[in-house]
């Protein structure tokens, strides 16, 4: 009788075992993108790209309800951080009447305009200072 083949792929899986020097950190999180035969699988981590897993180093991962909390947070605060980030840039280039946005032009103006900002405390406004200073 045949064994059954394993359809993992685009499974999430969790790293449990480094038996054949794949790099993966035990606990990593990725998905399965291909069978490379024999047991071996590729998977999509950035961490060690390239290396594969054997069957034994994973096992299948599903996610608890805090997890997909805790993630789509983060999801939603980077999302508003890039968004902010964005039309702050629209603003410098429309009020500079600028085409591109030059790095460091860019900061010097955005620090302006937090320190032009009234409820911006002394305090918040030395943080911010330094912060361009050390950037």
């Amino acid at each position: 009788m045949a064994v059954k083949k394993e359809n993992l792929i685009g499974k999430t899986v969790k790293v449990i075992a480094n038996t054949n020097s794949h790099g993966l950190p035990v606990g990593t999180v990725c998905k399965i993108t291909m069978s490379g035969g024999n047991g071996i699988w590729r998977h999509d981590s950035q961490i060690y790209p390239g290396s594969n897993l054997r069957r034994i180093d994973f096992e299948l991962y599903a996610q608890t309800k805090e997890e997909i909390i805790k993630t789509l947070e983060e999801l939603e605060e980077s999302y508003k951080i890039e968004k902010d980030d964005l039309s702050a840039k629209l603003d410098y280039l429309k009020e500079t009447d600028s085409t591109e946005v030059d790095e460091t032009e860019f900061k010097v103006y955005r620090t302006l305009i937090e320190l032009d900002n009234k409820r911006t405390s002394k305090k918040d406004k030395a943080r911010i200072i330094a912060k361009l200073i050390n950037s």
